[in-house]
């Protein structure tokens, strides 16, 4: 199991550098390390030996049956900072490591229990940036299925369909397609609407001669897909559109075309930039080209114009250029990709601009 090779990793790591165990409390990292998929839960990785999962009566029966690693349950009542602090004492420890997902009042609760508390370094933000080939999969299957609902839906996007219908019925679609949830919450903006690069959809209808930004995804195995069309309704937009649209998507392809194994995120962030301030909209480019994708639809590496991470092979990133004009509206398209040795491997098969 992939999920045991990461755990022995992060043993390694605590051996080499602190010799400490690492309590998890993000859910996302405890499935990443176990396949656990509820949603209280403490996983307890010691330098050597058996990790340790700790939850209340309720979670039990389902850590039995969801855990892919060997690993001791321990179940807990109202004392679970007690018990954790009791199993790290047995096993001869004095401190530990915690995550930033540790709420102040268990912090405090484990350091009236005498224990030291080391703050953990980005060992596992790193692990997760690199994808292996089963995780790409999983987020090209939820991509695909993402494209999917898209299509079972295009001849809804008309005028007069309010943006709350036109969400229903995408998130209806991802549903049906065998997805487990949404990835999050849909983005549906229309009109003037559209400046908003989080809009959430209301019972405003779309109007005609105008465009649509869709942003949306599917879960699929754990693992999220994220997609941005920017879809013309009616007469197919005002010569602003039309111009503006094939500016963003000029400014995603040249990014995509910079992105390869060793080049540093803000230089990826720069080429897009560069090109919508040559074109004289980049000061309505208001927010970072992108972003990683995996267990949480917003991961590590941040692409802006101040993320110095280097990309590296495996990395699976959003490329999502935008301009956001108050009184006029948004365009936003956005692709995922796979970081590539020499280039990178665009997921997505629905086309970037929709007639």
């Amino acid at each position: 199991m992939i999920e045991a090779v990461r755990v022995k990793k992060l043993q390694q790591i605590l051996q080499e550098k602190g010799d400490a165990p690492f309590l998890l409390t993000d859910l996302a990292n405890i499935f990443y390390f176990t396949g656990f998929t509820g949603s209280a839960g403490f996983l307890l990785v010691l330098p050597d030996g058996r990790p340790v999962f700790l939850c209340d009566g309720r979670y039990t029966t389902q850590a039995n049956g969801e855990l892919k690693i060997d690993t001791e349950i321990v179940e807990y009542d109202a004392q679970a900072f007690q018990k954790i602090a009791d199993i790290i004492y047995s096993h001869g420890y004095h401190s530990a490591y915690f995550e930033t997902s540790l709420s102040y009042q268990s912090y405090r609760s484990l350091q009236e229990k005498d224990l030291e508390l080391l703050p953990a370094p980005a060992w596992v933000v790193e692990m997760r940036m690199i994808k292996s080939n089963l995780e790409i999969e999983l987020i090209h299957k939820a991509l695909q299925l993402s494209e999917k609902a898209l299509r079972g839906i295009r001849s809804l996007i008309q005028p007069g369909v309010t943006e709350k219908d036109l969400a229903i019925e995408l998130d209806y679609q991802i549903m049906k397609s065998g997805c487990e949830s949404v990835a999050f919450p849909t983005i549906v903006a229309s009109g003037e609407r559209s400046v908003l690069p989080h809009a959430q959809p209301t019972n405003a209808s779309i109007p005609t001669g105008s465009w649509v930004v869709i942003d949306w995804g599917a879960r699929y195995h754990g693992y999220c897909g994220d997609i941005t069309r920017t879809v013309p309704v009616g007469s197919g937009g005002d010569g602003w559109f039309k111009e503006n649209i094939r500016l963003v998507q000029e400014a995603q392809r040249l990014a995509q075309e910079a992105i390869r194994d060793g080049v540093r995120a803000v230089d990826v962030d720069r080429v897009a930039r560069d090109f919508l301030i040559q074109c004289g909209i980049g000061q309505y480019f208001t927010h970072g080209l992108g972003h990683g994708v995996g267990i949480e639809i917003h991961e590590a590496p941040r692409l802006g114009s101040t993320s110095e991470t280097v990309l590296r092979q495996g990395m699976v990133i959003t490329v999502e250029p935008g301009i956001y004009l108050p009184g006029r509206g948004g365009i936003r398209l956005e692709n995922m990709v796979v970081v590539e040795k020499d280039s990178c491997r665009i997921l997505n098969s629905l086309p970037v601009i929709l007639e």
